[in-house]
């Protein structure tokens, strides 16, 4: 089992109907792949976490990857893992902008993941990652006059 870090930007914010249709389909072959994640929006902005098994998470990061005239990523962590954090969320969102007592319909909260157990050194630093995200940290910008490129990182976190 893996779990995959990564953040990106796309061209434009999309807009509340495509999100939805996006989530919604993310969701479905999420649940019949057995991955679990989280995805933190924050305008054209986003960071995703992914977990499950191997083969079908690289599957997965290999069709976000393809789509790169789409989107502008950087991979930030590929790590193994004994037990996935998200449990349950077949593709859990945060919205970065809103408050955390004040999360939209269908969406969790950081408050919401924020129990992961201390023991679980890789967890907490996934849900640091995603704090310093929330923060302005791991941003990729789209230039709107530039082609996107992937890059990738080359250390750990």
């Amino acid at each position: 089992m893996i779990r995959l870090i990564y953040s990106g930007s796309v061209a434009a914010e999309p807009d509340a109907p495509r999100l939805e249709a996006f989530l919604a389909d993310c969701r479905r072959r999420n649940q019949r792949d057995g991955i679990t994640g989280v995805m933190v929006l924050m305008g054209q902005e986003f960071l995703q976490v992914i977990e499950g098994p191997e083969e079908d998470v690289d599957r997965y990061y290999r069709q976000v990857f393809q789509d790169s005239t789409r989107y502008k990523l950087l991979l930030l962590a590929r790590q193994e893992i004994d037990a996935p954090i998200f449990t349950g969320w077949s593709l859990g969102l945060i919205r970065g902008d809103e408050t955390p007592n004040d999360p939209a319909p269908g969406d969790v909260s950081i408050m919401d993941i924020e129990q992961i157990d201390p023991a679980d050194l890789n967890g907490k630093r996934t849900l640091s990652v995603i704090r310093e995200f929330i923060d302005g940290k791991w941003r990729v910008r789209f230039p709107s006059s530039q082609k996107p490129t992937i890059m990738q990182r080359t250390r750990g976190f």
